[in-house]
């Protein structure tokens, strides 16, 4: 049975591991897991933002991560200073990765649908590829909307890569539309009913 569930402190090590193997081509995955740790610590804390899990037997196999106003939470992750020594030591180490960081805040900036601001995001979703197509991403979905709906919110977007089609496909079937491709991501957005 599928169990999801705001996450814990001592989960972090495990979606830390998944995120790396689910999601590897990440910004964020490709910053090392010490870097990842920390985001998921900090983004954890924070008041604009959820991060729930799905086990199964105990065992982490999913985790998603939202927040109502990604440029604001891009910002207090950036000013954190651990952060921003670790970002600086990353970049010093692997400089190409800086077009990846650019791109990332780019992403993160609001964006406009019919005439709205949307900051409201879809962060991160991870599925254990073993357990993907038993439903556990529709869950973790759903757990974000309802987040999203106790914050009132009525709008929330997302992006993936644009030769992610298999991503385009299943957020499609979710009720997502695409509103636009920007540098190497399409962002997608969805009204939550």
């Amino acid at each position: 049975m599928i169990n999801i569930r705001k996450l814990r402190s001592e989960d972090i090590p495990a979606v830390v591991v998944l995120h790396r193997k689910a999601i590897s081509y990440s910004l964020n995955a490709r910053l090392g897991k010490r870097h990842l740790s920390r985001i998921y610590k900090f983004v954890n804390k924070s008041e604009i933002a959820v991060v729930n899990i799905a086990e199964i037997d105990g065992k982490v196999v999913g985790a998603i991560s939202a927040t109502i106003n990604s440029e604001k939470l891009s910002t207090e992750i950036i000013k954190s200073f651990s952060q921003k020594l670790l970002l600086a030591t990353n970049l010093i180490i692997r400089p190409w990765l800086l077009y990846n960081v650019l791109e990332q805040y780019q992403l993160s900036l609001p964006v406009i649908y019919d005439n709205l601001l949307i900051n409201s995001c879809l962060a991160s979703i991870a599925v254990a590829p073993e357990y993907r197509g038993q439903g556990i991403g529709k869950k973790l979905v759903a757990s974000v909307e309802d987040y999203f709906k106790s914050q009132n919110i009525k709008f929330y977007r997302l992006d993936t890569f644009k030769t992610n089609t298999n991503a385009q496909a299943f957020y499609k079937k979710l009720g997502f539309v695409e509103l636009k491709r920007k540098m190497r991501s399409c962002i997608l957005i969805k009204a939550i009913k």
